[in-house]
């Protein structure tokens, strides 16, 4: 039986449960019920978004940083949204 673990939270102290599978596909089936493919948008690295644009890595930090380009922390990870990414190449162009 696979097994799957599951961070909850409760009064700010994470806690790993775990799931047999039946309850996580379960889980996996209604959370697919709720968004579609339509629903999802496209999301990018910054790496991504600079060999799009043929630019440096620093090039995108720094539109980041100065606020042109916007930008999502996801835990460490940064990550860009396809419709950010087209407001800001709008307003450039």
């Amino acid at each position: 039986m696979v097994r799957k673990h599951v961070v909850t939270q409760h009064n700010g102290a994470k806690r790993y449960k775990v799931l047999s599978q039946y309850y996580y596909n379960t889980i996996l089936h209604h959370l697919q019920h709720l968004f579609t493919e339509e629903d999802m948008e496209k999301v990018y690295k910054k790496k991504e978004v600079a060999e799009m644009l043929h630019v440096h890595l620093n090039t995108v930090d720094r539109w980041i940083h100065k606020g042109w380009l916007k930008a999502h922390k996801l835990g460490y990870a940064v990550r860009i949204y396809e419709s950010d990414l087209n407001e800001f190449l709008n307003r450039w162009n």
